[in-house]
C-alpha cells in the first residue's frame, strides 16, 4: 500500500519540462527522441529537480506538433517506441526521478479511430463522441465561432451531413465531454499510463476565474472557443443564522426573490446596489481619475453600512484582491466591481491554461524551455545556455524577476492566496448550483468556496465533483481544519471529502496600493517590461500591458 507521504510527493516538487522533439537526438535523424531524454537523466538529476514533465510524445500525424493525438496509448515512431518509454520510465525511477506526462484530452486528431467511426453516420457507437451540429437552412455553419488558428471553428463532414467543432485545426475535432462514454474512455487512458508507472499528469493550479466583460479579452481572445462555463450570478452568505442568498436580479430573475431574506437589510442592500451600479455605468477612464483612497475609506465615504461590508463586500473582495483589510486603491477596486457587475465570471471548459495556450499558438519556433535569463540589454539576452542576440527585448516575467533583470523596475508588494481542492460525491449542494459561498460569519481559514464542476462538468470524472476552497495568504493550517470550516459553510459532514490538491501561492498578484495608476512605465532605457504589475493586477491588465509592449516594440523597429 502506498503511504500518504508517497502519494503527496508532488507537494513542493520541482519539475523539469522536456520537449522531446528538441531535447536530444539519439539516432541522427534530426529529431529529439525518448532515448535521447533517457541518456541525459543523470544531468537532469544533477540539477536538483524532483522529476520530469514530458510534452506530448504520442502517436500523431504531427499537424500540430503532437497536440493532435491519433492514439493515446502509443508512442509516435518519431520519438521511438513504447519500449523506449518504458525504459525511460525505469531509468528515471532508478534515479528517484518522478515522471509526469502531458495529456491532450480536449480534442483528438481526425486520424483517431474514434473520429473515423464517429464521422460515418449519426447512429454508430461513437456518433456522439465529438461535437456535431446541423447546418443552418442555407447550409452554412451553425454559428460564427472562429478557431484559434483562424477561420471557422466548424468543418462540414459530408458522410454524416453535419458540421463538427474544432477549436484549433480542422484536423483536431473536439471531444464531447457530455458523453459518459467519452469520459470513461479518457479515464481508461489515464489508468493505462498510471498502471504503466507514470507518476501523474499536469493540472491547472490555483483558483482563477475569467470575466467575459474584460474588454481586452473580447479584443484578443476567441471567447467562443474557450467554451466559458459560467457561475451562478450571485453568492451565498454563510452567516450565524444559516446560509443567505444574494442574487443579481438582472441575470437570475427567477431566483431574485431569495434576496428578500438577505441579512444586509433593505438599507444595506440599497447602499450596496447603489455603489455597484455606480461602478457599472461609469466609464473606466473616469474611474481612473477619481480621488484615490483605500477601498475601506471609499466604502465609508459612500456610507456602506457594517452589515454589507462584513457579510458581503469584505469576504468577497478578500478573495479577489487577496486583501482582507481593504487597503487596495479604490480606483482598482471600482474597476474590479465594474467588470463583475457587467459580466458573470466563468472558467474555460478545458481550464485556465486554455487562455495562454490560445495566445501562444503560432509561437512554436525559437522557444527555449528550462533556460534561465541571467541578464538583458536592449539587443541581447544572457542565458544559462548562452547569449541570444535580438532586435528588441520584452521582459514579460513576474515582477521580482523583472526587477532583477531590469534596473529601475519597481518591485511591488505581492499578495498571496492558497487554494485547496477536494473530490466529493455530493451533487446537490445548494441545489447543485455553481454559487460562490462566502465565509461571512462562519469563521475559519476559508474565505470562499465553490463546487467547480457544477459550472464545468469536465473538471471532474463521472460520479464525482470538484470543490475549491480559497484562503487569503499562505496560512499554516491542516487540511482537516479546512474540511471542518467547509462543513460549516455547506452544512454537511465533510470528513469523507478527499483532498486532491493544495496550492499555496505567496506571490499571487501585485498589491494595487494608493496612489494607483493603470498605466505604469513599460520602457526602461530601451528594455520593454510587460505584465500585470505594469497595468492592473488582473488578466485584463496583463493583456493590455502585452498589447502596449508590442506596440512600443513595433514603433521602434519600424
Amino acid at each position: 500500500m502506498t503511504g500518504a507521504g508517497e502519494r503527496n510527493w508532488w507537494r513542493g516538487a520541482v519539475l523539469y519540462q522536456i520537449y522531446p522533439r528538441s531535447f536530444l537526438d539519439s539516432n541522427g535523424d534530426g529529431v529529439g527522441d525518448l532515448k535521447g531524454v533517457a541518456s541525459k537523466l543523470d544531468y537532469v538529476k544533477s540539477l536538483g529537480v524532483d522529476g520530469i514533465w514530458l510534452s506530448p510524445f504520442f502517436k500523431s500525424p504531427m499537424r500540430d506538433f503532437g497536440y493532435d493525438v491519433s492514439d493515446y496509448r502509443e508512442v509516435d515512431p518519431l520519438f521511438g517506441s513504447l519500449a523506449d518509454f518504458q525504459a525511460l520510465l525505469k531509468a528515471a525511477h532508478d534515479r528517484n526521478l518522478k515522471v509526469i506526462i502531458d495529456q491532450v484530452w480536449s480534442h483528438t486528431s481526425s486520424d483517431h479511430e474514434w473520429f473515423q467511426q464517429s464521422r460515418q453516420d449519426k447512429t454508430n457507437d461513437k456518433a456522439d463522441w465529438y461535437v456535431w451540429a446541423d447546418a443552418k437552412p442555407d447550409g452554412s455553419p451553425p454559428n460564427n465561432w472562429q478557431a484559434w488558428f483562424g477561420g471557422p471553428a466548424w468543418t462540414w463532414e459530408p458522410r454524416r451531413r453535419q458540421y463538427f467543432l474544432h477549436n484549433f485545426l480542422p484536423t483536431q475535432p473536439q471531444l464531447n465531454y457530455r458523453s459518459e462514454a467519452v469520459r470513461a474512455a479518457i479515464l481508461d487512458v489515464a489508468r493505462y499510463w498510471l498502471t504503466m508507472g507514470v507518476d501523474g499528469f499536469r493540472l491547472d493550479r490555483g483558483f482563477q476565474l475569467y470575466n467575459p466583460a474584460y474588454p481586452e479579452g473580447a479584443r484578443l481572445l476567441n471567447l467562443a472557443a474557450l467554451e466559458l462555463q459560467s457561475f451562478f450570478p450571485g453568492a451565498v452568505l454563510s452567516t450565524q443564522d444559516g446560509p443567505r442568498w444574494l442574487v443579481d436580479p438582472r441575470r437570475a430573475t427567477r431566483s431574485s426573490l431569495r434576496n428578500a431574506r438577505t441579512p444586509l437589510g433593505a438599507l444595506g442592500t440599497l447602499q450596496t446596489l447603489r455603489y455597484l451600479t455606480g461602478c457599472a455605468v461609469t466609464d473606466p477612464r473616469e474611474v481612473e481619475q477619481r480621488p484615490d483612497m483605500t477601498t475601506r475609506e471609499a466604502f465609508a465615504e459612500a456610507h456602506i453600512g457594517k452589515k454589507p461590508l462584513q457579510l458581503l463586500l469584505q469576504p468577497f473582495l478578500s478573495g479577489v484582491l487577496a486583501d482582507p483589510d481593504l487597503d487596495t486603491s479604490r480606483r482598482y477596486t471600482d474597476l474590479v466591481l465594474r467588470s463583475m457587475a457587467r459580466g458573470t465570471p466563468a472558467v474555460p471548459a478545458m481550464g485556465m491554461q486554455a487562455i495562454p495556450d490560445q495566445l501562444a499558438h503560432g509561437l512554436r519556433s525559437r522557444i527555449f524551455r528550462g533556460v534561465r535569463a541571467e541578464a538583458v540589454t536592449t539587443t541581447r539576452i544572457e542565458t544559462s545556455a548562452g547569449a541570444i542576440d535580438c532586435d528588441a527585448v520584452i521582459v514579460a516575467t513576474d515582477p521580482s524577476t523583472a526587477a532583477r533583470l531590469v534596473p529601475g523596475v519597481p518591485e511591488p508588494t505581492m499578495r498571496g492566496l492558497s487554494t485547496w481542492y477536494f473530490s466529493i460525491e455530493e451533487d446537490d449542494l445548494y441545489g447543485g448550483k455553481p454559487v460562490l459561498v462566502l465565509a461571512s460569519e462562519r469563521r475559519g481559514p476559508v474565505t470562499n468556496t465553490v463546487v467547480m464542476s457544477y459550472a464545468a462538468p469536465t473538471y471532474a470524472p463521472a460520479g464525482r465533483h470538484l470543490v475549491q476552497a480559497t484562503a487569503v495568504g499562505v496560512p499554516d493550517v491542516e487540511v482537516n481544519d479546512v474540511r471542518r470550516h467547509l462543513a460549516d459553510l455547506y452544512g454537511i459532514p465533510t470528513g469523507h471529502w478527499e483532498p486532491i490538491g493544495h496550492y499555496p501561492i505567496p506571490y499571487a498578484l501585485p498589491a494595487a496600493r494608493v496612489p494607483f495608476t493603470t498605466r505604469g512605465q513599460q520602457d526602461f532605457d530601451g528594455i520593454v517590461v510587460a505584465g500585470d504589475h505594469r497595468d492592473t493586477p488582473s488578466i485584463q491588465g496583463a493583456l493590455v500591458s502585452g498589447r502596449r509592449a508590442a506596440r512600443t516594440v513595433c514603433r521602434r523597429l519600424r
